[in-house]
Parts: structure tokens; sequence; C-alpha cells
């Protein structure tokens, strides 16, 4: 019986071999897969976060342009109307306060601009007699200190300083 029973056990040890060889192969693979798989993974969340890290620049720069664009113009037509209504006598018709010389020596004297000598009112025109010299221009006032000038953009600024200077 011992000469049987050698070669059952050299037998059901190769069997157990082959079977740890194969699990060993299976465990070798899986963690080559899983490796494999976690470096995807980290790959595909970097460029996730990327995708939404423009996004969200995107996003800003957008409502950022929106914001600028409707502020510019919610603020132009909030000070022409604070202005209007500022300059007006309650109970009469909106009359445009002229613009005169010396209240705001700007730089908008050299930019098309024209001053009459014969009177303090600034007209639109071209210096060698456009068609619109007479037409006055439109004044704008700051309501605080009720310095006038030339044009919006400069009353803004000039709105904004005006502020500032309360602030400091």
């Amino acid at each position: 019986m011992p000469n049987i029973v050698v070669p059952v056990l050299r037998a059901q040890a190769e069997v157990w071999k082959s079977d740890f060889d194969a699990e060993r192969d299976s465990r070798e693979r899986l963690h080559a897969e899983k490796s494999q798989l976690e470096n995807e993974l980290k790959q595909l969340q970097l460029r996730n976060q990327q995708l939404l890290d423009e996004m969200e620049n995107f996003s800003k720069r957008q409502f950022q342009e929106m914001q600028q664009r409707h502020a510019n113009q919610g603020f132009q037509h909030s000070l022409q109307q604070h202005l209007r209504v500022g300059q007006q006598n309650h109970g009469s018709p909106y009359q445009p306060p002229t613009y005169t010389t010396q209240s705001y020596p700007g730089p908008a004297a050299g930019a098309g601009a024209v001053y009459d000598n014969r009177s303090t009112n600034m007209t639109m025109g071209q210096s060698h007699g456009g068609s619109q010299e007479g037409e006055e221009l439109q004044q704008f006032e700051c309501p605080k200190c009720n310095q006038t000038c030339p044009d919006m953009d400069t009353l803004q600024i000039h709105v904004l300083d005006c502020i500032d200077q309360d602030m400091t």
C-alpha cells in the first residue's frame, strides 16, 4: 500500500500546486488591472477638475461681462434719471442747463467741440463751420457738488471720485 499512497499524494500535491499557481496568476492580473483602473480614475478625475475649472472661469467671465454691460447701462440710465429729476423744478417741464466755458475747462474742448466766444454756450460742430453748429450740448451735473461735465463718461468718473472722497 505504501507504494500506492505516494503517487496519489504526489498527484494531489501537483493539483494543489497548480491551483495555487493559477490563483497567484489571477491575483497578479487582478492587481495589475486594479492599478491600471486606479491610474485611469486619477486621470479622469484630473480631467474632470480641469473641465470644472474651465467651466467656472467661463461662467465667471460671462457673468462679469453681463454685469459690466448691465451695470454700465443701468448706471447711465439711473444717473441720467437722477440728474434730470435733481435738476427739475417740481411742476415745471425739464429744462436742461446750458454748459458754460467757465464751469468745466475739460479735455473735450479739443475733441470736435467749438466754444462760441459771443456767448457762454458750448456748441457742437466742426471748427470749419459744421452743420451742427448752434446746437447746445446736454449738460451733465454732479448731484453732490454740482460740477458740470461735458459728457456722461466724464460725469460718471467724477461722481465715483466725488463719492470716494467722502469715504476717505
